[in-house]
């Protein structure tokens, strides 16, 4: 979870940021170690992208074919914000195991019932898994007779449904359920159980709260002041909402971080046409 939140503004950041137009004559072997971290080593193996998706990515991010030159620059630049995002996944790994960062059972139980109450909106489980059973069990009855009776499912959707779900709902439920055996599929998740909900909520419980045990060590150990932020987004032409400030925030510390690592030379780039993304981390 926390490589998906708490440092989710570093990719957008990169994206800008690396821009190297230096390429590296011949691509590295798979076993070449780029990067080392901690002692631990990332090979080009590890981040090497297949020019088939670089070629996708080109044509997802500026809507044309790229031309045979901006091939090895594109994939240069994509590989240096996988490179990164190794680098930090592989740092905040070793800074869980060395500062013991963990969360109690308890709180995550906590955390599942906020979860679930926010969710739902409501916080008796019972009553949870009674509605959810109810709603999903009317569905799959629903989806068996609407592939059965193609024709008839507006008034299957009327007989069965318009009280759990609008009209659209149901129609990307038919599109999604669009065999019985997927419904099957469907039938085996049934009867849901308390255990069951709670279970769909824990890894997102879990990693919320080891972010924010991650986000105070590094506001301990790596504040960042206001005016620091704000200086930043000058700089970088970045909006100042309340929520960008967070996210702003959180940017800098994991670069203060980061960078500590580099001097400490605990975070080393072995690669001379990768060496640039240190800068950047």
């Amino acid at each position: 979870m926390l490589k998906k939140t708490l440092f989710v503004v570093l990719g957008m950041i990169l994206a800008v940021s690396v821009c190297s137009p230096l390429l590296a004559a011949n691509e590295p072997a798979a076993n070449t170690v780029i990067a080392v971290v901690k002692g631990d080593n990332i090979t080009y193996g590890q981040i090497k992208i297949a020019e088939k998706d670089v070629i996708a990515a080109y044509e997802k991010s500026f809507g044309k074919k790229p031309a045979a030159a901006d091939i090895p620059r594109f994939k240069a630049q994509k590989e240096k914000i996988v490179l990164q995002s190794h680098i930090a996944n592989l740092a905040i790994d070793k800074l869980i195991k060395e500062q013991n960062i963990t969360v109690k059972d308890e709180e995550i139980q906590a955390k599942e019932s906020e979860m679930i109450k926010q969710y739902y909106g409501r916080e008796d489980l019972a009553d949870v898994v009674k509605v959810e059973n109810e709603h999903w069990t009317a569905l799959s009855r629903s989806l068996k007779d609407a592939l059965k009776d193609p024709a008839k499912e507006k008034d299957i959707y009327n007989k069965n449904l318009t009280k759990l779900m609008s009209y659209d709902s149901w129609k990307m439920q038919l599109k999604h359920y669009n065999s019985l055996d997927k419904v099957a599929l469907l039938d085996k998740s049934l009867p849901l159980t308390p255990e069951s909900i709670r279970n769909s909520f824990y890894p997102r419980a879990k990693g919320e709260l080891m972010d924010g045990k991650i986000k105070e060590y590094l506001a301990k150990n790596y504040p960042v002041t206001t005016a620091e932020i704000e200086k930043y987004a000058s700089v970088n032409k970045k909006p100042l909402a309340v929520r960008d400030m967070d996210r702003l925030g959180e940017y800098l510390m994991m670069h203060k971080w980061m960078q500590d690592l580099v001097k400490k030379k605990d975070i080393q780039v072995k690669e001379a046409s990768f060496k640039d993304t240190l800068g950047n981390l």
